[in-house]
């Protein structure tokens, strides 16, 4: 949603964007309980800032990554040292912070995900080269998982549209988070381990689904 709101924002020139609960889950095929549930989780986290609200909808002010109180930057030597060294598809913690980028959502669906239905799945497989960093690691749900195996990301995403499963303006919004991973502008939050929610640890699946 971060980045749906960055792309209505700063992305065209401005601060802030006019949106409503009932437009976002529009968006993002969800409820409108869901969407202002995650609203609400990015302001929480400083992300946005909800500067107007009415009946019409909200403004909120959409800040870049370096004005984020506590975001880790890009020019931190020793940060970016570990985020390129750590194993975020084995690490239970690391997991936890990818779930959170994702803003418990499934990359590739959009579905709501929780810490007990959450599975981690490589954008690359690995068998075509793919890592187990922040880069190329994701949440997704346990369907999408199933049905993606050992295929590029994109071209599963493709999959999910001509399925009716992505609508446009969904499929385009995931093209661009997909591009935005792998240059690797999608750096999780290492200082926000725990889930803000009590649920279990994220399943840890043996089958090969999930080296895909």
């Amino acid at each position: 949603m971060y980045y749906h709101l960055l792309r209505l924002s700063r992305a065209d020139g401005k601060r802030t964007a006019h949106i409503s609960n009932r437009g976002l889950a529009s968006t993002f095929g969800t409820s409108s309980t869901t969407a202002r549930f995650h609203l609400r989780h990015l302001a929480d986290k400083g992300c946005i800032r909800i500067t107007q609200r009415s009946l019409a909808g909200h403004v909120v002010e959409v800040l870049l990554p370096h004005e984020i109180p506590g975001c880790l930057q890009p020019d931190s030597a020793a940060n970016l040292a570990r985020l390129h060294s750590a194993d975020f598809f084995h690490d239970r913690r690391l997991r936890c912070a990818i779930l959170r980028r994702e803003n418990h959502a499934c990359f590739y669906c959009l579905r709501e995900l929780g810490l007990e239905s959450a599975v981690f799945d490589h954008a690359v497989p690995v068998s075509a080269g793919g890592d187990h960093s922040y880069r190329n690691v994701v949440a997704c749900c346990f369907d999408c998982n199933s049905r993606k195996r050992n295929r590029p990301a994109i071209e599963f995403l493709r999959e999910l549209y001509r399925s009716s499963r992505l609508s446009d303006a969904e499929l385009d919004a995931r093209l661009t988070a997909l591009q935005s991973l792998q240059s690797g502008q999608l750096i999780p939050r290492l200082d926000l381990m725990r889930d803000p929610r009590p649920e279990k640890e994220p399943i840890e699946h043996s089958s090969p689904m999930e080296s895909g």
